[in-house]
């Protein structure tokens, strides 16, 4: 499975928004021009693009960090907040998962331990 279709596979599966996947395809852009050309610098307008397609919110939790320098944001710092939501999803999602699984087998032992109760589906 290439690149472009795990992104559609995530969002097919809602485990990241659009706007956020937009900014990864976008970021993989970058690393496959890096990837292919080994004199590649990033420019201004490289991380102006990223940060064009980086949602606000992320964009103004970079910018309010407390040890920021002011002017424009730097590739690393919209690389370090699209990464940490990333981070923050994953971990939400696992948690989902988790719990569901938890409530299943909780509800699993009470059922066992009624026996003689009919459940109607």
């Amino acid at each position: 499975m290439g690149f472009a279709q795990k992104c559609q596979f995530i969002l097919a599966l809602n485990l990241l928004p659009a706007p956020l996947v937009s900014t990864v395809e976008a970021i993989n852009g970058l690393r496959n021009k890096i990837a292919h050309d080994l004199n590649f610098e990033i420019s201004d307008k490289d991380v102006r693009d990223i940060e064009s397609c980086t949602p606000k919110y992320l964009r103004d939790i970079a910018e309010t960090e407390d040890d920021r320098k002011p002017g424009p944001l730097r590739f690393n710092e919209l690389l370090r907040v699209v990464l940490f939501q990333i981070e923050v999803l994953r971990q939400n999602n696992v948690l989902g998962r988790l719990t569901n699984l938890k409530s299943a087998l909780h509800l699993r032992t009470v059922l066992d331990q009624t026996p003689g109760i009919v459940y109607k589906e």
